[in-house]
């Protein structure tokens, strides 16, 4: 598959990523195999960093990390709506920072993020199949 066609596919699982969790995070509260709770926060912000970071390579990580951290205090502060019936905790959307923080420290440590984005450059540019 070309890595032209690969960008909009990403995006959608991002976006599709984006609704599950907010599902997830505005439903009752459930156990999910007994895991601990903020182990499945820093799980999907970390998947979400990465979909985000491969989806949208040419975005700055400064935004990527200010997006989504504003998305888990979103989800924080709708958890506090009585009709929810969750409770929003700071220590949660902690979680979701340290989450986003290490996955952008690691993909830049990596530079995978730099490949991605100089391949679709290369995918894009005239002549290329």
């Amino acid at each position: 598959m070309p890595r032209s066609t690969l960008i909009p596919i990403l995006a959608a699982a991002f976006w599709l990523c984006v609704v599950v969790t907010l599902l997830f995070a505005l439903s009752p509260r459930g156990n999910i195999a007994g895991v601990n709770d903020k182990t499945l926060h820093m799980l999907a912000f970390a998947a979400l960093t990465c979909l985000a970071c491969a989806a949208f390579p040419f975005a700055s990580m400064i935004r990527v990390f200010f997006w989504l951290c504003l998305f888990g205090g979103a989800i924080e502060l709708a958890q506090m709506i009585p009709e929810v019936h969750r409770d929003a905790e700071l220590a949660d959307w902690l979680a979701d920072t340290l989450a986003i923080a290490g996955v952008l420290f690691a993909i830049k440590l990596t530079g995978f993020r730099a490949w991605l984005a100089r391949s679709a450059l290369a995918a894009s540019a005239p002549g290329s199949a």
